[in-house]
């Protein structure tokens, strides 16, 4: 009876979104700043593909990831692989929040999960990730300035600061 009440209250909810799903997704570089020891920051490469569900004219919802590889050295220690793993649900609004939107700027908000992991290294980052961007057009070509703050939920408590730069490939 619980399922049948649960998929009865979905589907009247969500009856007003458009059922269209389409894909984006972007390439950039990125730079992880640890704000518990900031000798452990690193730069990296990220890719960020989103899967858009439109809701309104302007105004998206999406699921995200944004894996991003990079790489730290430290003097003492050598080098270490980074990885970075998010999943994220965003609200879009304006450019870049659907294929072909023709505002002049736009940007999103959201929330989700977040796995870091320096190999080699004792402390992997697990936790809550707020997300934000603006994305506009630079001499023709459309970007995204984004920053992500995870605040760490482990026992390490490693919280971090990622702010990058990327390219709408299939705006």
């Amino acid at each position: 009876m619980k399922k049948i009440i649960v998929l009865f209250a979905l589907c009247t909810t969500m009856r007003g979104i458009q059922a269209q799903v389409s894909y984006m997704h972007s390439f950039g570089g990125s730079y992880y700043f640890n704000l518990t020891n900031i000798y452990e920051s690193w730069q990296g490469l990220s890719y960020n593909g989103r899967l858009i569900y439109k809701q309104m004219k302007e105004i998206t919802l999406d699921a995200g990831a944004r894996p991003g590889v990079g790489f730290y050295y430290d003097p003492y220690y050598g080098g270490f692989l980074a990885f970075d793993i998010p999943v994220t649900a965003d609200i879009n609004a304006g450019f870049g929040s659907s294929k072909g939107d023709n505002s002049d700027i736009g940007g999103f908000l959201g929330i989700g999960g977040d796995y870091n992991y320096l190999n080699g290294y004792p402390y992997p980052t697990t936790g809550v990730i707020f997300t934000g961007g603006i994305r506009f057009m630079l001499f023709d070509r459309p970007i995204e300035l984004n920053a992500a703050y995870v605040g760490d939920l482990s026992q390490y408590k490693q919280n971090l600061l990622d702010i990058g730069i990327s390219y709408l490939i299939n705006y």
